[in-house]
């Protein structure tokens, strides 16, 4: 029955709203210009998960071009505030004195035959104050206006205007954007090169960023009222969200099922609202009391079905006291009953370790080492390998000061121009990759970076040239993007069309992660099941095994990518496959080995 209530509701909501919106009161209805288009919820929330995973701003190189071409966009747009005010006074200058003379002479001309352009010309002709007055307008003002049309700043700033943001280059753009994302990129004939200017900031850019928040709020456990200043990061910087803006994160956070997050986030811009200290009326009160209402109602009613990681444990009200709310994921931290789920347990543990807790004990730490590596390739003897073991079991290890800066620099320098917003395997939803993953990402061949390839086998002790590993994957995750725990290894989600090349190089065996650059603040990578996570170090490189020695897929090294929540992170994927590698995994008498 939940179910299928939760597909029709938020259908009735848009529905709902969008009468209030047209109707409303009494008063408000008598007045057209009410209604605005910015505060429909549709322009909040979309009806439809957009149909492809498009979008400019997932890299940190493209937001900080769309920073500095903002710079350029507030000069213009500077300058033609001026212009347009110096327009504004001569126009209302005009047509002021056009009213007080020429239109109240006119409109007593109750005969029709006279009520013509000529039968009024007549009337302004013959009288000497309403000629003088026309005459006065077009060689004063008039003839003013036109000097500042004709100026040369008016001139260069309307074609600056239509260089920056004119509406058809902006469909140029999102035009040229669509193209690329079908296939601009596939070849090494069609490099970014061809592509000098940025797509145009799209929707599906702020649906991504609204979905940023929702996950920091979600895994870190941070409240609105927190991140909408930017946490204790960006507080420095006095950027805040305002009351529409941390509406449309509610708006999305109910889109999406996640009750908790919509009701705090719905409550925050309440407050906003009806705050003395505010002057913010971005958004109608009504608007967000209405949907505030709705999310308290849902969420009550689906606690009462299937209450999960997106409800409170109990059943809530409007300004409930931060104290009486328990989130599901403290219940799960400390409910024995709960977290002997596995995918609870999963759930709160990558919860955990993203925010600072590990599940290692003291005894567990304490048999872990540190050493230098000689014995895995001849070449460490002369430079040997900077190691730390994370986990015995799952083996996990971390080496450290593996890549030049020369090399990392390079590696960015061909990767990030070509970053594509990253696919899961299986879907290409929208909405079901947003859940899993919200990073970019682009391949590279063995001979785009070769020195790598090489270096991962001397690291890994196996083998990655010709058939096997895949191509190495470039990733990169800015403020709140993340990708949830997963396993790396394939098994039965590869689709059976496009398993054909699992079959001659098996699966993937082991992973090597190389940390190319480093958040500030969050980015590291978790292990659930190990209970650790491998923190965020540039230059270092993580390896763990996917399968044990005799070929069966482990289930014990689940990991994921907590968010960002300041500043960026890059990292190179190696998945290595089985089948040329199995030489190098005996298999041994203990099958869990």
């Amino acid at each position: 029955m939940f179910n299928t209530m939760k597909g029709t509701w938020f259908n009735i909501l848009l529905v709902l709203l969008s009468i209030k919106l047209s109707c409303g009161s009494e008063q408000e209805a008598a007045n057209e210009e009410y209604v605005e288009d910015q505060y429909l919820l549709f322009d909040a929330t979309p009806l439809e998960p957009p149909s492809f995973a498009y979008g400019s701003l997932h890299s940190l190189d493209r937001l900080m071009e769309w920073s500095m071409k903002e710079e350029s966009i507030v000069e213009v747009l500077g300058s033609r505030l001026e212009l347009l005010q110096t327009e504004y006074k001569l126009i209302t200058s005009y047509l002021k004195d056009y009213n007080e003379s020429t239109r109240m002479a006119t409109e007593g001309l109750h005969d029709p035959s006279k009520n013509t352009p000529e039968g009024r010309g007549r009337v302004v002709g013959s009288s000497a104050v309403l000629a003088h007055r026309m005459t006065n307008r077009y060689t004063s003002t008039i003839s003013k206006l036109q000097e500042l049309i004709s100026s040369d700043a008016y001139i260069d700033n309307q074609r600056n205007i239509n260089e920056t943001i004119h509406p058809e280059l902006i469909k140029m753009l999102k035009d040229r954007e669509e193209k690329s994302y079908n296939g601009t990129f596939t070849t090494e004939d069609e490099t970014p090169e061809a592509l000098p200017i940025w797509p145009w900031p799209h929707k599906l850019d702020l649906y991504r960023s609204d979905l940023s928040f929702i996950h920091l709020h979600e895994i870190y456990g941070f409240f609105p009222a927190q991140m909408r200043v930017g946490l204790e990061v960006d507080t420095k910087y006095g950027g805040f969200l305002n009351a529409k803006q941390c509406f449309a994160i509610g708006a999305h956070a109910l889109s999406r099922y996640y009750y908790y997050m919509a009701i705090e986030w719905l409550e925050l811009t309440k407050n906003l609202l009806l705050s003395a200290d505010e002057e913010d009326r971005s958004i109608p009160l009504d608007i967000v009391s209405s949907l505030l209402d709705i999310a308290i109602k849902e969420h009550n009613l689906g606690i009462k079905y299937n209450g999960t990681e997106e409800f409170y444990t109990r059943p809530t009200y409007e300004g409930q006291p931060t104290e009486e709310r328990l989130r599901y994921r403290k219940y799960i931290y400390h409910s024995p009953t709960i977290r002997e789920n596995p995918q609870f347990n999963a759930v709160s543990q990558y919860w955990a370790l993203c925010s600072g807790v590990t599940f290692q004990t003291p005894k567990t730490q304490k048999s872990l080492k540190c050493f230098y590596e000689m014995k895995r390739h001849p070449y460490l003897y002369i430079n040997p390998l900077k190691t730390e073991i994370l986990s015995e079991n799952p083996p996990v290890f971390q080496f450290y000061d593996v890549l030049a800066n020369d090399t990392i620099e390079d590696i960015k320098a061909k990767a990030v121009p070509r970053l594509q917003l990253s696919e899961v395997v299986g879907t290409d939803d929208v909405e079901q990759i947003t859940k899993h993953r919200t990073s970019a990402g682009t391949f590279m061949r063995y001979k785009e970076m070769p020195k790598v390839y090489e270096h991962s086998e001397i690291i890994s002790g196996l083998k990655l040239l010709e058939k096997a590993s895949e191509m190495a994957q470039v990733v990169e995750y800015t403020y709140g993007r993340y990708y949830i725990y997963h396993a790396d290894a394939l098994e039965d989600e590869e689709p059976e069309e496009e398993r054909g090349y699992m079959t001659e190089s098996g699966d993937r065996v082991a992973t090597l992660l190389y940390y190319l650059e480093t958040a500030e603040y969050g980015g590291d990578t978790p292990f659930c099941a190990a209970g650790v996570n491998a923190r965020r170090v540039r230059a270092s490189a993580v390896l763990w095994y996917n399968m044990y020695r005799n070929g069966t897929v482990r289930e014990d090294v689940y990991h994921g990518a907590c968010p960002v929540i300041h500043g960026h992170k890059i990292i190179i994927n190696h998945w290595i496959h089985y089948n040329q590698n199995w030489n190098y995994f005996p298999c041994s008498l203990n099958p869990l080995e």
